[in-house]
């Protein structure tokens, strides 16, 4: 049986809903766009109706091309949204 996960940005489908969908978990964005970003509240929806969240950091399509520099600042700025959503170290990101 597989697994799904639902992965949107800037849309907000209401939680309930994604799990009457069948989804299991959802995967969200940390990028430098804020109302890309899922907030606290939608965490606490998120985990409200068991579902999980997994985190990728996303910017523009060429950043991975731009080098370490870029790679370890944008790793930095990931785990300081990641800390200030509450998002348990135990988790992926």
């Amino acid at each position: 049986m597989a697994t799904l996960a639902c992965d949107y940005s800037f849309a907000r489908p209401s939680p309930a809903a994604i799990k009457a969908a069948g989804y299991v978990g959802v995967l969200r964005y940390l990028s430098t766009t804020a109302n890309k970003n899922p907030s606290v509240s939608e965490r606490d929806a998120l985990f409200a109706v068991g579902l999980g969240i997994g985190l990728a950091w996303e910017t523009t399509s060429t950043r991975a091309t731009q080098g370490t520099e870029a790679g370890v600042s944008d790793a930095r700025a990931a785990v300081a949204q990641a800390d200030a959503l509450g998002y348990p170290h135990s988790c992926p990101t």
